[in-house]
């Protein structure tokens, strides 16, 4: 009979490179419901590549994960639709990524620790690149570290972060051999590693701040636009009459995230996506269309492909909705079996 301490820690694998390209960015949006995995523009799905593995240490997962050029889009409605109070600390090993946060632009670079927050809505950019995360749930992290400041956004750097960093690589590395007995002793060493990486952040945003009041504005004018996605009259000219901003401000502050237009139709899209992934959503796509102000559901259907690379049907039915890093990883294990069967 086999003692449960010496089975192998729990273990989930998800390999989009061996399903038809069509397939890939579906599958993995399934899987990760609380954002919208979108591709890049110029990149077809025939070049989705993705492989991730995750391993669940009792209440934190670590994932090792390998994919190609992607945008990932946390957005307002997936703060509803998919509550995740977690922070990820994210190993960047190859590559590179940005990403668009509520107070400004951050680039992150490889053999960087990025913190981001699934508490707020954010938009990343990113390069083919390989990366290792860990998702923690956030009472954990503020019991811990009461005083800590801000941590959405900031690197971990100095002895400590690089430390971490050292760490989460031996993770990566160690833990498709390691055992149950071992769960105890490397939570409480990982635990001990990230708090003190954390606790020895400056109170100092150290995330840099570019462009400081382009993104003040950027950031009201975007925030009127989230909260008038289904306004048939949203455009450039109410935008300007109702936050009393010129045109070129306007341009200048969405110029980074493709134009006015785009902007708008992207927030649409998304806010439709994380509708049709709600497993209670009941309104078809037509009604959906005309919500978000298409001019029939054959553009929405048209505009949503192009977005996310598949047809919104294939958003349909997330049955779960995690709010930590255990509900998580039980959800990519629930979803693979079901893909398995």
């Amino acid at each position: 009979m086999t003692d449960e301490n010496d089975a192998r820690i729990a273990t989930a694998h998800f390999d989009g490179n061996a399903l038809p390209p069509e397939q890939r960015l579906a599958a993995w949006s399934q899987l990760t419901p609380g954002y919208d995995p979108i591709l890049p523009p110029g990149v077809g799905v025939e070049d989705f590549r993705i492989d991730c593995s995750g391993w669940l240490l009792d209440d934190l997962v670590v994932t090792h994960n390998k994919v190609s050029a992607i945008e990932i889009a946390r957005t307002p409605a997936h703060l509803v639709t998919y509550r995740r109070d977690t922070y990820t600390f994210i190993l960047l090993t190859r590559g590179r990524w940005w990403a668009e946060l509520d107070y400004g632009t951050i680039n992150v670079g490889s053999g960087q620790v990025c913190i981001m927050d699934f508490s707020v809505p954010w938009h990343v950019y990113g390069v083919a690149q390989e990366n290792i995360m860990l998702v923690v749930s956030r009472t954990l992290v503020d019991s811990a570290v009461p005083n800590a400041p801000r941590l959405h956004g900031r690197l971990l750097e100095g002895a400590g972060g690089r430390l971490f960093a050292e760490h989460m690589i031996a993770l990566s590395r160690h833990l498709p051999e390691m055992r149950a007995r071992d769960i105890s002793l490397v939570r409480e060493a990982t635990l001990g590693l990230l708090v003190g990486a954390v606790a020895a952040l400056s109170p100092e945003q150290s995330g840099p701040r570019l462009r400081a009041s382009r993104t003040t504005s950027a950031a009201k004018i975007k925030d009127f636009i989230d909260g008038h996605l289904t306004a048939p009259d949203l455009g450039i000219g109410r935008i300007c009459r109702d936050l009393a901003v010129t045109r070129p401000t306007l341009y200048r502050a969405l110029h980074d995230v493709g134009g006015v237009a785009n902007y708008i139709q992207r927030r649409r899209l998304e806010a439709a996506h994380a509708r049709l992934s709600d497993s209670e959503e009941t309104r078809s796509l037509a009604d959906l269309a005309d919500e978000y102000c298409f001019s029939s559901p054959a553009h929405f259907s048209t505009a949503f492909r192009r977005r996310f690379g598949y047809a919104p049907r294939s958003a349909k039915g997330a049955p779960m909705r995690p709010a930590d890093a255990a509900g998580l990883f039980q959800r990519w294990v629930s979803v693979l079996k079901e893909d398995d069967a």
